[in-house]
């Protein structure tokens, strides 16, 4: 099963970075790396449920 995200296929499970509209390729040790650095930070802030089941982020520059 995939999720459409703009345009874009992916899988169910993982990390997906975009650049300026680009897929950048991440190896399985960058994606678990990315994962659970921002898992554990958004696991600490109040409201959050202990297993969020996805979570999006989206950084802009201003």
């Amino acid at each position: 099963m995939t999720e459409k995200s703009g345009g874009r296929s992916r899988g169910k499970t993982g990390v997906v970075l975009v650049c300026d509209g680009r897929n950048v390729p991440l190896n399985p040790f960058v994606q678990s790396f990315i994962e659970e650095t921002v898992r554990g930070m958004v696991r600490a802030l109040v409201g959050v449920p202990k297993e969020p089941q996805r979570i999006d982020l989206w950084i802009r520059k201003k």
